[in-house]
C-alpha cells in the first residue's frame, strides 16, 4: 500500500478513469504523484492542467467536478488515513456525490461526530 498507489486506485476504481491514459498523462506532466499532491489542487488548477501528447490532454468539466468531489469526500472524513483511500468504493463515492457532498455513515453510532482539523488531513497522505 503506497501513497502513489492510493491515487491510482481511486482514479481507476472510483472515477472510472484508466489511470494509465489521460489521468496519468495529465498528472505526470504536472508532477502529481500521490494523494497529498492531489489534495493541494483546486478546480481551476485541474482546468488549467495539460498532459503530454499532441494535442495536449485536458480534463473535461465533468472530470474536474469529480476530482473536486473526491477532494471534498477526503476532507469530510474524520482523521483520513491512507487505508481510507484504498477502502473507498465507487458505490460509496456515488452515495457521497448524490447526498450533496455529505458523508453518509455506513454504520449507526450513538457517539458525537468528530470534526478533524485541516492539520490531520495530511497525516497519512
Amino acid at each position: 500500500m503506497s501513497r502513489e498507489g492510493a491515487l491510482q486506485k481511486v482514479v481507476n476504481m472510483v472515477l472510472n478513469g484508466a489511470f494509465n491514459t489521460k489521468y496519468r498523462l495529465i498528472f505526470d506532466a504536472n508532477d502529481i504523484q500521490m494523494t497529498m499532491d492531489f489534495m493541494l489542487l483546486g478546480e481551476d488548477d485541474f482546468g488549467a492542467m495539460e498532459g503530454l501528447g499532441t494535442p495536449p490532454e485536458k480534463f473535461s468539466l465533468l472530470e474536474r467536478k469529480k476530482l473536486v468531489m473526491l477532494q471534498k469526500w477526503a476532507r469530510s472524513q474524520p482523521n483520513i488515513s491512507l487505508q481510507m483511500w484504498y477502502d473507498l468504493t465507487k458505490e460509496d463515492f456515488e452515495s457521497f456525490v448524490v447526498s450533496g457532498g455529505v458523508s453518509v455513515p455506513t454504520t449507526t453510532t450513538t457517539s458525537s461526530p468528530v470534526i478533524s482539523s485541516s492539520n490531520n488531513l495530511a497525516a497519512e497522505f
